[in-house]
C-alpha cells in the first residue's frame, strides 16, 4: 500500500514539475529530504488500500487457503501496516485458536525482505524496528503462534538494519535478493515435506504433497529482483558485475503476483 514516502515523492513531482523542461531538481531534492522518513507508515490513501486488500484477500483466504496461512513480511513499518487488517479479519477466538484451526495465521518477519536502499535518512543509516517493537505491533492480532524472525541481529533489541552502513547499493540489493530467493525455496520445501495429516486443507494437492498457502508482503522494486530470479531460473540467482541483465520483472507497488510452487525451486507464475 502507499507509504508516507510514496506520498512525499508524488507531491514533490507535482510541486517541482518532474518530467518536464521546468523540473526544479534542487527544490525537489530539498523537499524530499525535508519530508522523507527512514521507515514510514502508510499514507491515508495507503490505509484505505490496506483495508481494500483485506476486503479482497481475507474472504478468499478463509474460503480457499490451507491452515495455517503463513505470512512472510518485510520488517518495514509500511508492509506490516499493509497486512494488519487482513490478519485481523482472519482472526477468531484467540483462546480457542490452535495452529490447525481454520483461518489460523503464522507470521515470519524476514530481515532480508526489506525495500531496496534499506533504512536511512540522507544516506545515514537508521536501525529500523527491533524484534520487540515488531512483536508489539503484532500482539493484538490472532496469530496461532509466536511470530518468528529471520535475518535479524542476534540481539533482539537491535533493529533489523542495525548493521547498515548507509543507503544500500543496487549490487548489494541484488545479492540480498539471491539470499532471500534461496531462503524462500528452502522455506517452501520444508512445508511441502512436512507430515500434516491433521492440518485443515482446501482440498488442493500437488504431486509433492499437501499445498500450503504463503502470503508475502514486500516492496515493489525488491519483489522485481526476487521475481526475475524466479522467472529466469536458478542460473540468475547471482548478480555478475558488468554483465547486462538477462531478464527483468516489474512488480507494481500495489500489485499482487500469484505463484504456484512445486518444490526444489520450481515455480509457476499464475498471474
Amino acid at each position: 500500500a502507499e507509504s508516507g514516502n510514496n506520498e512525499v515523492y508524488s507531491t514533490a513531482h507535482q510541486l517541482f514539475h518532474w518530467g518536464t523542461p521546468d523540473f526544479d531538481e534542487k527544490g525537489w531534492l530539498k523537499y524530499v529530504n525535508d519530508h522523507r522518513s527512514a521507515d514510514p507508515g502508510l499514507s491515508c490513501r495507503g490505509s484505505s488500500q490496506a483495508e481494500a486488500l483485506s476486503d479482497y484477500l481475507a474472504p478468499n483466504l478463509a474460503a480457499e487457503a490451507s491452515s495455517p496461512v503463513y505470512f512472510v513480511i518485510s520488517p518495514m513499518r509500511r508492509t506490516i501496516d499493509t497486512i494488519l487488517p487482513t490478519i485481523r479479519a482472519l482472526g477468531n477466538d484467540k483462546a480457542n485458536l490452535t495452529k490447525h484451526s481454520p483461518n489460523a495465521c503464522e507470521a515470519v518477519i524476514n530481515g532480508y525482505y526489506h525495500e531496496v536502499e534499506g533504512c536511512h535518512l540522507r544516506d545515514k543509516p537508521e536501525p529500523g524496528m527491533n524484534q520487540h517493537e515488531i512483536s508489539s505491533l503484532l500482539a493484538p492480532l490472532e496469530l496461532s503462534g509466536d511470530e518468528s524472525f529471520v535475518g535479524f541481529p542476534k540481539d533482539p533489541s537491535q533493529g533489523w538494519y542495525a548493521n547498515g552502513t548507509g543507503a544500500e547499493r543496487r549490487v548489494d540489493a541484488e545479492e540480498r535478493a539471491s539470499k532471500f530467493y534461496l531462503w524462500l525455496c528452502e522455506f517452501l520445501d520444508s512445508h511441502l515435506v512436512e507430515d500434516a495429516e491433521d492440518v485443515y486443507d482446501a482440498g488442493v494437492r500437488t504431486n509433492t504433497g499437501r499445498r500450503r498457502t504463503v502470503v508475502m508482503i514486500g516492496h515493489g522494486e525488491f519483489m522485481g529482483y526476487v521475481l526475475k530470479r524466479i522467472v529466469a531460473g536458478f542460473g540468475y540467482s547471482v548478480e555478475h558485475e558488468g554483465v547486462p541483465h538477462r531478464s527483468t520483472f516489474v512488480h507494481f507497488n500495489t500489485g499482487i503476483t500469484e505463484l504456484e510452487y512445486f518444490g526444489v525451486g520450481r515455480f509457476l507464475v499464475m498471474r
